[in-house]
């Protein structure tokens, strides 16, 4: 029985790709961030409700006004403005007792610089103690 090599080369290829290592993987692990399509993904050893606290100050410390919160299951969507009016749209995800996610979308399309500034202001906040 002749063997082809495109039966090891294609799995191969999918296992190298970074899409493959999130089917694999499963879930990502507490303290990984990411930027992919204009929005900025943390995951935080926190809990829920001290991520989220940790938000809203981070909003009042950068000076950025709270315009709406929308709350939901185990999810709450902050939108704030910043002094030069652009919008940041801020969800907190409750994923276990201590592990949070934070997406950032700083902006229509997305800025990864101001998102980064508010990620950093958040993990300010909830790292203050340590």
């Amino acid at each position: 029985m002749k063997f082809n090599k495109l039966y090891l080369i294609i799995p191969m290829l999918f296992l190298l790709s970074s899409c493959a290592a999130l089917i694999v993987g499963g879930v990502v692990g507490v303290g990984a961030v990411f930027y992919d399509k204009g929005q900025l993904t943390a995951h935080e050893g926190t809990g829920y409700d001290e991520t989220l606290a940790a938000v809203l100050k981070a909003m009042d410390q950068l000076g950025y006004a709270v315009e709406k919160t929308e709350k939901s299951v185990a999810k709450e969507k902050v939108i704030a403005v910043t002094p030069d009016g652009k919008k940041i749209h801020i969800t907190v995800k409750y994923k276990q007792i201590d592990h949070t996610e934070i997406t950032i979308r700083a902006g229509t399309y997305g800025n990864e610089e101001l998102s980064r500034k508010v990620l950093d202001q958040i993990k300010s906040n909830l790292y203050q103690n340590i």
